[in-house]
């Protein structure tokens, strides 16, 4: 092309100082990118608490709930029902790994 020496020099480092310009603007982008997804498992996270607190207070007021916590039988069978029946999604949830990190250690 017929660069002088000079010139090719400057160029190979602009071509230098814009590949790390692109590498600093991409670990930029990833860093955002993980508080977006930080912050959409804690609102997950709340939301999930909220139903269960919602769903606990209807199971206090619930007949079913009643009639497991009467009936005979060992304490931690009537709370393995009650969990069945009442908190099989929340189990399945924090089975699926989707909790990790949004639960005080």
């Amino acid at each position: 092309y017929g660069l002088t020496p000079m010139f090719a020099g400057q160029l190979q480092r602009l071509r230098q100082l814009c590949g790390d310009l692109v590498a600093l603007r991409k670990g930029d982008q990833n860093a955002q990118w993980l508080r977006i997804e930080r912050q959409k498992l804690q609102m997950a996270g709340e939301k999930n608490a909220g139903e269960q607190a919602a769903r606990f207070i209807k199971m206090v007021n619930d007949k079913e709930a009643e009639a497991i916590a009467l009936s005979s039988g060992p304490t931690p069978e009537k709370i393995k029902r009650l969990r069945e029946t009442y908190f099989a999604d929340i189990d399945a949830f924090a089975a699926s790994g989707e909790m990790e990190g949004m639960l005080p250690k």
